[in-house]
């Protein structure tokens, strides 16, 4: 039997009884007689070699594959379409399951395509539809195609009562992004489309900070107001306008104060002043000390001012304390007022005018014989520790005073 081998065919032919019968181009084995031997320009003759066993041969034959492959790489979560081209033109579209990028991936690929041209197109919520431009798949070559989907984002401008201050924002669980908004405007870009979480935090201590939400889906402009809180003036004349501590009393018009406590006015509207002025006629009765409750924000946390008298720890001083969680901490200068002790003896009425602006108190006393109004000094906090509050009489341990005319200004105040 004859064996052959071509066009790159692989057969495996067993031999089993007789000869395998081999043809071998060539001059044969040294020796042996050429059978039809070749003349000149003629192909040699075969030559026959009889095997006496069995024999068997295999030969592999390669299998060139009809298909190829395309690998897409885009967001994930896109939705993908697949189309055949015939002359630049669509002429099979695949799309549906099994087209979408899967959660957390980036990529699919696509096998067993039939070669020719193929372009692929994705949409993906919150992005600009994106294609690829034609691809060549050919038979056993792989191919790739990477889609940048362009995400549509938007700008917001916003419109706030409140001057200045910050505005936070964030989107799901993504880190809170901010940004300052003065002139009573900011603007909010790069967005994408959703709902948004708002924190709006003004400079103003008297307008309040708010919590809102934001939906985003377009370009456009949206106004927040803030709830304003700055209390009008204060006319604290009756025991009616005041919250008193047990053991004050009112009578004839007149505060009596004994024993420590805070009285705060009975309406929790005026509990919001910022920049004011108080002015008050004030007795010392045991000649211990006059004392104010500045920017009271509850009774455990205000700026504590005192004048004292002859008889404190501390005689003819203006200081001030801090009460931060009823801890007290002196803050400004302790400043000496023993030149005014004649003003300030007890028995005897004398006006105090107390000024807040900004971050600084001022306090003054008026003589009451003399008419002569006299600066006692200044108590500043740079650090604004309580920037708005109620305003107050507080008394600590052993005081007994008399107030009267209480009276809160907080704009077109007259000079004192």
């Amino acid at each position: 039997m004859r064996v052959l081998t071509r066009m790159g065919i692989t057969a495996s032919v067993p031999l089993c009884v007789l000869a395998l019968s081999l043809t071998v181009y060539g001059q044969g084995d040294p020796g042996s007689k050429p059978n039809n031997p070749a003349g000149p320009g003629r192909t040699p003759a075969p030559k026959v070699i009889y095997v006496d066993r069995p024999y068997e041969r295999t030969v592999r034959v390669p299998v060139l594959p009809k298909t190829g492959e395309l690998l897409v790489v885009a967001e994930s979560g896109a939705s993908l379409r697949l189309q055949y081209l015939k002359n630049d033109r669509v002429v099979k579209e695949y799309q549906g399951e099994g087209y979408t990028i899967g959660s957390g991936e980036r990529s699919i690929l696509f096998k067993n395509l039939p070669p020719g041209q193929y372009r692929v197109a994705a949409d993906l919520d919150g992005y600009r539809p994106a294609a690829s431009p034609p691809v060549t798949v050919k038979a056993g070559l792989p191919e790739k195609v990477e889609l940048n989907l362009e995400q549509i984002t938007y700008s917001v401008s916003i419109r706030l009562n409140a001057a200045s201050g910050t505005l936070r924002y964030a989107k799901g669980g993504e880190v809170s992004r901010s940004v300052s908004f003065q002139n009573n405007s900011a603007v909010l870009s790069g967005l994408t489309g959703g709902d948004y979480t708002i924190k709006i935090i003004p400079d103003d201590p008297s307008y309040m900070p708010k919590d809102t939400t934001l939906r985003v889906s377009s370009n456009n402009q949206v106004s927040f107001d803030l709830d304003h809180l700055e209390s009008r003036a204060f006319l604290g004349a009756s025991s009616s306008d005041w919250a008193l501590p047990r053991g004050w009393s009112f009578s004839s018009g007149k505060m009596v104060v004994r024993g420590s406590g805070m009285a705060l006015p009975s309406d929790a509207s005026y509990s919001h002043y910022k920049d004011f002025q108080l002015s008050t006629d004030v007795k010392m009765l045991n000649g211990v000390a006059a004392s104010f409750a500045v920017h009271v924000v509850d009774p455990k946390n205000y700026y504590l001012v005192q004048i004292t008298g002859p008889n404190a720890d501390e005689p003819y001083v203006l200081r001030g304390f801090i009460y931060k969680n009823g801890v007290a901490q002196r803050f400004g200068r302790t400043i000496p007022t023993s030149q005014f002790s004649e003003t300030l003896k007890p028995g005897k009425f004398f006006q105090v005018v107390l000024t807040m602006q900004g971050a600084d108190i001022t306090v003054k006393v008026r003589d009451s014989e003399t008419g002569d109004l006299m600066k006692l000094g200044i108590l500043p906090d740079p650090s604004q520790t309580f920037r708005i509050g109620a305003v107050g009489i507080v008394a600590r341990e052993s005081e007994q005073n008399e107030f009267s005319a209480f009276n809160i200004c907080v704009s077109g105040c007259p000079n004192p």
